[in-house]
Protein backbone atom coordinates (compact mmCIF):
# COMPACT_ATOMS: atom_id res chain seq x y z
CA UNK A 1 0.00 0.00 0.00
CA UNK A 2 1.93 3.26 -1.45
CA UNK A 3 0.86 6.31 0.32
CA UNK A 4 0.88 9.54 -1.08
CA UNK A 5 2.65 12.72 0.82
CA UNK A 6 -1.06 14.31 1.13
CA UNK A 7 -2.54 11.06 2.54
CA UNK A 8 0.73 11.10 5.08
CA UNK A 9 -0.18 14.46 5.84
CA UNK A 10 -3.74 13.39 6.84
CA UNK A 11 -3.06 10.52 8.38
CA UNK A 12 -0.95 12.50 10.33
CA UNK A 13 -3.45 14.66 11.25
CA UNK A 14 -6.16 12.33 12.16
CA UNK A 15 -3.21 10.76 14.62
CA UNK A 16 -3.16 14.16 16.15
CA UNK A 17 -7.12 14.74 16.42
CA UNK A 18 -8.17 11.39 17.79
CA UNK A 19 -5.19 9.18 18.61
CA UNK A 20 -2.62 6.44 16.52
CA UNK A 21 -4.08 3.57 17.80
CA UNK A 22 -7.72 4.47 16.15
CA UNK A 23 -6.01 5.42 13.11
CA UNK A 24 -4.15 2.68 12.55
CA UNK A 25 -7.32 0.22 13.22
CA UNK A 26 -9.28 2.61 10.79
CA UNK A 27 -6.47 1.67 8.06
CA UNK A 28 -6.86 -2.00 9.18
CA UNK A 29 -10.33 -2.03 8.09
CA UNK A 30 -9.38 -0.17 5.04
CA UNK A 31 -6.90 -2.45 4.08
CA UNK A 32 -9.74 -5.25 4.86
CA UNK A 33 -12.37 -3.90 3.12
CA UNK A 34 -11.22 -2.34 0.03
CA UNK A 35 -7.39 -2.95 -0.85
CA UNK A 36 -7.49 -6.84 -0.15
CA UNK A 37 -10.58 -6.47 -2.92
CA UNK A 38 -8.58 -4.08 -5.08
CA UNK A 39 -11.49 -1.09 -4.54
CA UNK A 40 -10.19 2.31 -5.44
CA UNK A 41 -9.86 4.34 -2.69
CA UNK A 42 -9.97 8.83 -4.03
CA UNK A 43 -9.42 10.20 -0.79
CA UNK A 44 -8.06 7.67 2.36
CA UNK A 45 -8.43 11.01 4.68
CA UNK A 46 -11.73 11.36 4.27
CA UNK A 47 -12.53 7.28 4.27
CA UNK A 48 -10.16 7.08 7.48
CA UNK A 49 -12.19 9.65 8.95
CA UNK A 50 -15.65 8.38 8.48
CA UNK A 51 -14.71 4.87 9.75
CA UNK A 52 -13.37 6.08 12.83
CA UNK A 53 -16.94 8.52 13.20
CA UNK A 54 -18.82 5.55 12.34
CA UNK A 55 -17.49 3.62 15.05
CA UNK A 56 -17.69 6.16 17.65
CA UNK A 57 -21.08 6.88 16.80
CA UNK A 58 -21.98 3.06 17.42
CA UNK A 59 -20.10 3.09 20.43
CA UNK A 60 -22.79 6.23 22.02
CA UNK A 61 -25.44 4.05 20.68
CA UNK A 62 -24.63 1.14 22.92
CA UNK A 63 -23.34 3.22 26.10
Amino acid sequence: MMLTDIEIDDLASLSLHYSYDIVVNALSVVYREYYMYQKTVNNLGGLVSTIIRSEFNNLKKAA
